[in-house]
């Protein structure tokens, strides 16, 4: 089970935090809604692995609520964001990330040059999933993971020229929007988790 911090991180596995873990970001725009939700999913699915889960929007919009609507769909699908308030980024947030995930192409822009990510180390949601590989360094699973972004990052520089898909802000959407966002969001999470560390857990 992970233990949800004040800070909005994450550490899953035991309350103290490992030496070493795998450091993941999640950026909208407005840190009420999909962001959340993605960090919500990879606290579930990653279970006792060594990881940390933030997120954060593009956005200034000071520690706002989550969506109703993004609360709602979270609950129906098995984890709580009611007590998510929103951070935005600030210079060099990022730059100790070890992945960032993103939903808009702006997100990506914003998460190197406002947040200092590493640019190798920052995707869309759906353009990461798809470059997901077999881990070659199965040492151990922050190792393991840190390989799969690697691979990933070396494998996109052959689709170049393709345009991976963003997945909308549902801010001004309908109840049925954003339970679809969420489902999707989900699914997402889940297979990024499984491709990071192996195996996701359902719990």
């Amino acid at each position: 089970m992970c233990e949800t911090r004040r800070t909005h991180a994450t550490t899953c596995g035991s309350l103290s935090a490992p030496a070493d873990v795998f450091r993941v970001a999640f950026i909208c725009t407005g840190n009420q809604a999909r962001s959340p939700l993605a960090e919500a999913f990879f606290r579930r699915f990653a279970g006792a692995a060594p990881a940390r889960a933030t997120s954060y929007g593009t956005a200034k919009y000071g520690e706002a609520p989550a969506l109703p609507f993004a609360i709602e769909s979270g609950r129906a699908l098995g984890v709580d964001i009611g007590a998510h308030r929103s951070r935005p980024l600030t210079p060099q947030t990022l730059a100790t990330q070890d992945l960032v995930i993103a939903f808009e192409p702006f997100h990506v822009s914003l998460s190197v040059i406002e947040g200092g990510a590493v640019d190798r180390r920052t995707f869309l949601l759906t353009e990461f999933v798809p470059l997901l590989r077999e881990a070659r360094n199965k040492s151990d699973p922050v190792s393991r993971a840190r390989s799969v972004v690697e691979d990933a990052d070396a494998v996109r520089s052959f689709f170049d020229g393709s345009r991976p898909r963003a997945i909308p802000d549902p801010a001004r959407s309908s109840r049925s929007e954003m339970q679809r966002v969420a489902s999707e969001i989900e699914a997402l999470v889940w297979k990024l988790v499984a491709g990071l560390f192996g195996t996701a857990s359902d719990s």
